[in-house]
C-alpha cells in the first residue's frame, strides 16, 4: 500500500507520443472483478486515441500474470478471456511480466489498473526496476466506494442459550444498491438455512430461526450471493 499510495498522488495517463509502447497491467482479483466493464471501456478509448505507430499490449493478473494482448501497434481486444487465481493479487507478477514484453527503441510506459489489495509479492520492489529501467508508470485506481457493495456487517444471537431451546439469529446487511440476493446460514460449517431475500440500500435485517439441540461453543457464519455486487470479499 506504501507504494500505490506514493504513485497514486496526483497521477495521470500520459498523452500517447509517437512510438511509444504501452503495457495495461490489470488486477483481476476478487475485489475488482465486477470492475471489467469499466477497465475495459478505459483500455478502449486508449486503443481508440493512440497513433498508428503506438504499440498496446495487455496483460492481467490475480496470483500469476498472463498476457491477454500481446504487444502490437494494431491491438484487438475482445475483452478478458485469460483464467488467473482470482483469490490473489499480485501486482509484482503484473510489473514483471508487462516489464519482459517491452520492446526496445519505443518510449515505455506501463498502466496499473487496480484497488491497491496486493495480497502477495512485492510491488515497490518491482516499480524500481521500472524506474530504473526508465519505464514510466501510472496507475488508474478502482476504488471500493465506486464500486456496488453488499456486504455482511454482523451475525448475532442471544448471549445464552438454554438446551432444547428455539431462539433467533440475526444477520445484518449493509448495502449501497437495491437488487436480489440468497443468505445461506451454517453452523460450524454445515448449511443449516437459506433465504432468497430483497436487498434495499443502507442496512437490512434478517432472521433465522434455529434450535440448540447440543451444548458448547457454537460458531454461526452467514454468506450472501447477490446479482449485484462489486466487492467479495466481504460476503461472508
Amino acid at each position: 500500500m506504501v507504494f500505490l499510495t506514493m504513485v497514486l498522488a496526483g497521477v495521470h495517463v500520459r498523452s500517447f507520443s509517437d512510438e511509444t509502447t504501452t503495457i495495461f497491467v490489470v488486477d483481476r482479483s476478487d475485489s475488482i472483478i465486477k470492475s471489467e466493464k469499466t477497465v475495459k471501456e478505459f483500455i478502449d478509448k486508449a486503443i481508440e486515441r493512440k497513433r498508428p505507430k503506438d504499440k498496446i499490449g495487455i496483460v492481467s493478473f490475480g496470483m500469476q500474470a498472463v498476457v491477454e494482448q500481446s504487444v502490437s501497434d494494431k491491438p484487438v481486444f475482445n475483452g478478458f478471456e485469460a483464467k488467473v487465481e482470482s483469490g490473489y493479487s499480485n501486482i509484482q507478477e503484473g510489473l514483471k511480466l508487462a516489464y519482459s514484453l517491452m520492446p526496445t527503441g519505443t518510449r515505455k510506459q506501463i498502466v496499473l489498473i487496480t484497488d491497491g489489495e496486493q495480497n502477495i509479492g512485492d510491488a515497490v520492489q518491482q516499480a524500481k526496476i521500472l524506474k530504473d529501467g526508465n519505464i514510466a508508470l501510472d496507475v488508474f485506481a478502482i476504488e471500493d466506494g465506486d464500486m456496488e457493495d453488499v456486504q455482511i456487517s454482523q451475525v448475532s444471537v442471544p448471549e445464552f442459550i438454554h438446551l432444547n431451546e428455539s431462539f433467533d439469529v440475526l444477520v445484518k446487511i449493509d448495502s449501497n444498491v437495491s437488487t436480489h440476493a440468497k443468505i445461506q446460514l451454517y453452523v460450524d460449517n454445515y448449511r443449516i438455512a437459506e433465504q432468497r431475500v430483497e436487498i434495499q440500500k443502507g442496512e437490512n435485517k434478517f432472521v433465522f430461526k434455529d434450535k440448540a439441540v447440543k451444548g458448547g461453543n457454537i460458531v454461526y457464519k452467514a454468506v450472501i450471493d447477490p446479482e449485484i455486487d462489486g466487492v467479495l470479499k466481504n460476503n461472508e
